[in-house]
């Protein structure tokens, strides 16, 4: 919000943060003319110097709180309007910042631009206008006592009327151009209640002509129809006139909601003044309805009565407005989800780098898991339910285990701490898990372990104890080396917002929540969380779950988690993608293109059915959300063609409310995928509706399983190659038997690459540079394996002896 012309309204904002002032700065100062101060007492200095137009603090100050630094501005000049930001909801310190220093308004921290700019804006509007409301006040009651004296006149001069006819007309057109031309609606009245003059800004606003209402008792009839509101605005406005009559002052301004001629209503402010010893009365209103916007406001000050009758109507439509909104925010968040998810899926096709590719696979990992939690969030039957429900799928541990170390190998890296893994051999292939609340879980855990370990490892490990012949007890457990938990808090870190005590929150965050939810989703699963621990010397976090059903090797949804890796041919086939994003379109595109399919794409249902004309597709993408025509349109239109009818159509949609489900395959679509897609569930689909040949796949490239080759050099070295490789691995390996610390690692790949080069033995070298490529890239899993199989390595160099 701007003045006319160069000059630009004053903010003065105080924060004891610098780099707060200085974000505030950038953003506003082009608007505003932005003054800064990092303590309330500086602040209160620039008050008393400089003109502001609106002043806004932080709450959280040393010395001084924004509430107490407004308390004192209000003595120097209580004229601005006052905004306090505040980066939590303490209701005490609001109820203070409203009662005792009045302000306008308060704001969450981080704030948003564009809503502080609002409320910023909003907040200078109604300083100003009040401002001019008591300079219209000022000037109106002197235009008023003028009006007083040119009545006096009037009285006077009726007995000399050839002379004072022509003084009283221009008197009298005076007083009428004054009041018209007022921005303020005027009413002027006698004390019997009847009204002489209304001006035009008066009819503008409200729609009332001085036909319409004559009186003061029929501007009462049509304003105020609810007969009880009616009589209580009538008793407190004719006690107000009587005591401004007989104290001879100005009426307080009063607040009220009238109706308009059109049927809305208005909340305005109403002020009134005796201006004559003929009781005659002005009345001068304000709108204050689009300033205040308090259309709530209205609905508290109507009949108990209304409200209990509207308060169905109100339910529905709120329950209505939620589930259009999860709809909405969902479908909104899972379009660039796919996109995000799908290019890394084709980025990961196309890269060689083993590094690369691993970056990749994080981002790919860390992306799931969001959108995993997206999903939960966005569950509109269980926000409604306000429970959990646990949902068994098949899991494979090892991967599971194996996506959480890819989400924090990063941060544990960057903190020189080891993340290591470890399963039990005995640990089934697949079980019957809910995914996502044990990553849920597993995500806090690791997460806390991280955070509190500043040397030494973060271990992750599982086993699985045989309960019967298809369940098993399955354990989980998050080791650290970190700062440990004293006995007597180690019952509270499990409760509601509760941390340690004298665990420093602004070093190590939090909320207290993590590990309460974790618990109870434990409790929901048929298991807990145990908890051992030793101040300054580490903690570890159990998972146990009981009588977890071992999956069996036919189940239907293996072949889909393993969907992807099989190698096969499809036949030949055309596939039409219908969808008016470019990038959802581009990312399908790229996926099915190593498969050589004829891929035809259309960016709406019109386009689709013109392409349907001349091509006929062997299986169709459909988007569900698409302008103009939406995806159940087109299909119904397909459906009505009798050779298009047959052809598989599958719907793909970012909704993912718990009935979108029901309604595709009701309307008929031969399957459904949501967004971001799941190549896995497209591979699937494809297997089912298109032919193929399976191919042999080919053997694993693990430089340990390939067969050795030496030039006649490196064959002549071998011998002395072999007792210096005995030699030296030897104390490398006994430290790398249980844990694998990356500088222990990073030398024994060193040393394999120096007797390489040293010998010329090729393999050698090559098998020190995957080692080093799997640290570099955190592929913890990928580290171990070349560890474990380099005594297979040395025997294979050994069958190469002369």
């Amino acid at each position: 919000m701007e003045k006319t012309g160069l000059e630009k309204y004053t903010l003065l904002y105080v924060d004891d943060s610098e780099a707060n002032l200085y974000l505030f700065e950038e953003n506003f100062s082009e608007e505003y003319n932005v003054l800064t101060a990092l303590s309330g007492a500086e602040a209160i200095e620039i008050a008393k110097e400089k003109h502001l137009d609106v002043i806004i603090s932080d709450q959280a100050m040393p010395g001084m709180t924004g509430v107490d630094f407004f308390a004192e501005v209000l003595k120097i000049n209580p004229g601005p309007n006052r905004i306090l930001l505040t980066a939590y909801s303490d209701i005490k310190v609001l109820a203070d910042a409203v009662n005792k220093t009045k302000i306008y308004q308060y704001v969450n921290k981080p704030w948003d631009y564009d809503k502080l700019k609002t409320i910023i804006d909003h907040a200078i509007e109604e300083y100003k206008l009040r401002e001019r409301n008591a300079l219209l006040t000022e000037r109106l009651k002197k235009q008023t006592s003028e009006l007083q004296e040119l009545l006096k006149s009037k009285t006077a001069l009726l007995n000399q009327l050839e002379q004072s006819n022509e003084a009283l007309e221009k008197s009298e057109n005076r007083l009428q151009r004054i009041i018209d031309l007022s921005p303020i609606p005027i009413i002027v009245e006698d004390i019997a209640g009847n009204i002489n003059i209304l001006n035009k800004q008066f009819e503008k606003v409200f729609g009332y002509t001085i036909k319409d209402i004559p009186t003061t008792a029929k501007w009462y009839q049509l304003a105020y129809p609810d007969a009880e509101y009616r009589q209580s605005q009538k008793q407190l406005w004719d006690r107000l006139i009587q005591d401004a009559f007989e104290q001879n002052t100005v009426i307080e301004p009063i607040e009220t909601i009238v109706r308009c001629k059109q049927g809305n209503k208005k909340v305005v402010q109403i002020q009134t003044s005796p201006i004559d010893i003929d009781n005659n009365i002005v009345t001068m209103i304000n709108d204050l309805t689009k300033i205040k916007s308090l259309e709530k406001d209205i609905s508290y000050r109507m009949k108990m009565e209304e409200e209990l009758r509207k308060a169905k109507d109100k339910a529905d439509a709120a329950s209505k407005s939620k589930s259009e909104f999860i709809a909405s925010m969902s479908h909104e968040i899972r379009t660039p989800m796919n996109s995000i998810l799908g290019f890394a899926d084709v980025l990961e096709q196309e890269l060689d780098n083993p590094v690369m590719v691993d970056y990749v696979k994080s981002i790919q990992s860390s992306g799931k898991t969001l959108l995993s939690l997206i999903n939960d969030i966005l569950d509109f039957s269980k926000i409604e339910a306000g429970k959990t429900e646990i949902k068994y799928e098949l899991v494979n541990i090892r991967g599971l285990i194996q996506d959480i170390t890819e989400i924090f190998k990063f941060s544990a890296r960057e903190k020189k701490i080891d993340l290591i893994t470890e399963f039990d051999g005995h640990m089934p292939d697949y079980l019957m898990l809910d995914e996502l609340r044990i990553k849920q879980i597993l995500l806090n855990l690791v997460s806390n372990a991280v955070k509190f370990t500043q040397t030494g490892y973060v271990k992750i490990s599982t086993s699985a104890n045989n309960t019967s012949g298809e369940k098993v007890e399955l354990l989980i457990k998050v080791k650290d080396t970190g700062i440990g938990i004293d006995s007597k808090q180690q019952k509270k870190v499990f409760n509601v917002f509760e941390q340690m005590e004298g665990q420093d929150s602004k070093r190590y965050g939090g909320t207290g929540l993590g590990l309460a939810i974790s618990n109870k989703l434990a409790g929901l699963m048929n298991g807990k969380i145990l908890l051992e621990s030793k101040k300054n010397k580490g903690s570890t976090f159990i998972l146990k779950l009981h009588q977890v059903e071992i999956a069996g090797d036919t189940d239907e949804q293996k072949t889909e988690l393993d969907s992807g890796k099989e190698k096969i041919n499809f036949k030949p086939a055309k596939i039409l993608i219908v969808d008016d994003n470019e990038n959802n379109r581009k990312v399908l595109q790229l996926k099915l293109k190593k498969y050589n399919f004829e891929i035809f794409e259309a960016t709406n249902g019109a386009q689709a059915l013109s392409m349907l004309k001349n091509t006929i597709p062997d299986i169709m993408f459909i988007d569900l959300n698409m302008p103009e025509m939406n995806g159940y349109e087109l299909y119904n239109k397909i459906c009505k063609n009798d050779i298009l009818r047959n052809i598989p159509a599958i719907a793909v949609t970012a909704y993912t409310l718990y009935y979108d489900e029901e309604k595709v395959l009701n309307a008929g679509f031969d399957g459904y995928v949501r967004k971001p897609v799941d190549f896995k569930k497209i591979f699937t689909i494809l297997k089912k509706y298109i032919e193929y040949e399976e191919l042999t796949e080919t053997e694993d490239e693990k430089i340990a399983y390939r067969d050795i080759e030496l030039k006649k050099d490196a064959l002549e070295n071998l011998p002395l190659l072999l007792r210096e490789l005995e030699e030296q691995s030897a104390p490398y390996l006994e430290k790398m038997r249980y844990i694998q610390p990356k500088k222990v690692v990073a030398g024994f790949a060193q040393m394999l690459i120096s007797l390489g080069e040293k010998y010329n033995n090729k393999p050698v070298i090559e098998y020190g540079h995957q080692i080093i490529n799997a640290s570099k890239a955190f592929n913890v899993e990928k580290e171990k394996e070349l560890i474990k199989q380099f005594g297979l390595f040395v025997e294979k160099l050994k069958k190469l002896l002369p």
